[in-house]
């Protein structure tokens, strides 16, 4: 857990995601297979306990289909159409109301996202030029909680901007969350649990399930498939 007033997070962050106070949220990325018993049950677990379900890609369709989540974007290893439009947030934002049966009910925020990887290689993949990623995302509108598959550019790839390979991570998303700064950014892709904050905005990158809450103050990150705080 992180005191959002602590040490390297200003206050303008702790009073913007106040607007996210009691918030709940079971995160899903790079599974690249069909949930096992274990991850299943930890699905069902969690279910009802959480007010929102986000799927993050690189997930079979089978598995998007047992998760059954609220929202979600697809991944570089995803078809075009694996998830059902009305949950794809791909390049739209949503306004979403928690049920009053929900851990934290009528809370109103709204949703966004992008889907795929930066392009490694040509053909009809879930991936995106540097120059498509800006262009894209400068039409997004504002958005609560930005979900994505990849991440801000070079967040976890460190040679040159010149070498793009698939996990290069997007300009556009860098962009996005620099100037439309969103209170929340999640995203799957780089096969990690961490936590980073880019121009100010928590960046959480999801590998497996996570439970993401906002409470008392506290931003918390919890893996649990490992029963391990993130955060």
């Amino acid at each position: 857990m992180f005191r959002l007033f602590g040490k390297g997070i200003s206050s303008s962050t702790s009073s913007s995601l106040s607007k996210l106070e009691g918030l709940s949220l079971l995160c899903i990325a790079d599974t690249h297979r069909v949930l096992n018993p274990s991850e299943l049950g930890i699905l069902e677990s969690y279910r009802d306990k959480v007010d929102l379900v986000l799927t993050l890609g690189d997930i079979p369709v089978e598995s998007l289909k047992k998760i059954n989540g609220d929202y979600g974007v697809l991944g570089n290893h995803d078809y075009f159409g694996g998830i059902e439009s009305e949950k794809n947030l791909h390049l739209r934002t949503i306004n979403h109301t928690t049920q009053p049966s929900h851990p934290t009910p009528h809370l109103h925020l709204s949703l966004g996202g992008f889907e795929g990887s930066s392009r490694y290689k040509p053909g009809r993949f879930v991936m995106y030029s540097q120059e498509e990623s800006c262009e894209l995302l400068d039409k997004l509108d504002y958005c609560d909680i930005f979900i994505s598959h990849d991440s801000c550019i070079k967040e976890y790839y460190k040679n040159n901007l010149e070498d793009i390979d698939a996990h290069s991570g997007l300009i556009g998303i860098d962009k996005y969350i620099e100037e439309k700064k969103p209170l929340l950014h999640i995203h799957g892709h780089h096969h990690k649990n961490e936590v980073k904050y880019k121009y100010g905005v928590p960046s959480i990158c999801v590998y497996g399930i996570c439970l993401v809450e906002i409470k008392n103050g506290l931003l918390s990150v919890v893996d649990l498939r490992e029963n391990k705080v993130i955060l």
